[in-house]
């Protein structure tokens, strides 16, 4: 099997591959290394995180089995995790072990990568209809999908009156053109699922999408800060 080298970074945030021992994952509480079929390639590098203050697992073939690495050529090296953005999906974990001071994660998708024929890649797989039988999906882009071509271009509303739209950038002027694109999609679907992952920058935007017709929001939120909970809450 061609698997992937092991990817870290040192205290500098540079890559750094190792040859000698292949890229890992968590299998529910267990590292393993990655199977070859689990990988999509990664350009967005900039969404890559170095895991600071925890040590880097990964697989050794020689011995066949997973191995921490904690320095290379003398300097501490660290994990290294994707951030993914839709339609990918994440199938493993970054594999790590914590040390007692590492700093709390922040809610990322922290998905395991590797380096294959000098290629960053991921442990993800491509969001397929196959996920949601019966929804018509959508990646949102801003300026980019008018109201006037949707239902042109993202299938027929009439055969299959559900929509998934999956987002991942939300500032003012994102808000002003969704929101015109919900109520033009209103009268051709039944149900919208939205998925946004991304920062919403006020809790005004979500009064907006409720006037188009919104009506359950499940948040994740990386504050523990009451008045965060409460704007969102009086909005």
């Amino acid at each position: 099997m061609n698997l992937p080298n092991m990817l870290v970074a040192d205290r500098q945030d540079n890559l750094i591959e190792i040859p000698h021992l292949k890229s890992a994952g968590i299998k529910f509480a267990k590292p393993i290394f990655i199977h070859p079929q689990n990988l999509l390639p990664f350009e967005n590098t900039e969404h890559l995180i170095t895991l600071r203050n925890r040590i880097a697992i990964g697989y050794d073939p020689s011995l066949q089995k997973c191995v921490q690495l904690r320095e290379w050529d003398g300097a501490p090296v660290f994990p290294v995790s994707a951030d993914l953005s839709m339609p990918d999906i994440s199938v493993m974990r970054c594999a790590y072990t914590s040390v007692i001071d590492a700093p709390r994660l922040s809610s990322h998708s922290h998905t395991a990568t590797g380096v294959r024929d000098g290629q960053v890649v991921i442990a993800a797989c491509k969001l397929s209809q196959s996920f949601f039988p019966g929804f018509n999906i959508l990646n949102y882009t801003p300026n980019v999908i008018k109201e006037s071509s949707l239902c042109e271009t993202y299938g027929n509303f009439a055969e299959k009156k559900l929509l998934f739209v999956s987002i991942k950038k939300c500032d003012e002027s994102f808000n002003t053109h969704f929101h015109k694109l919900l109520l033009s999609i209103q009268p051709h679907v039944d149900k919208i699922i939205l998925h946004v992952d991304a920062i919403v920058p006020s809790p005004e935007i979500f009064t907006g999408w409720c006037k188009a017709g919104l009506k359950n929001v499940l948040l994740s939120l990386n504050s523990a800060q009451s008045r965060f909970f409460d704007a969102l809450h009086a909005s």
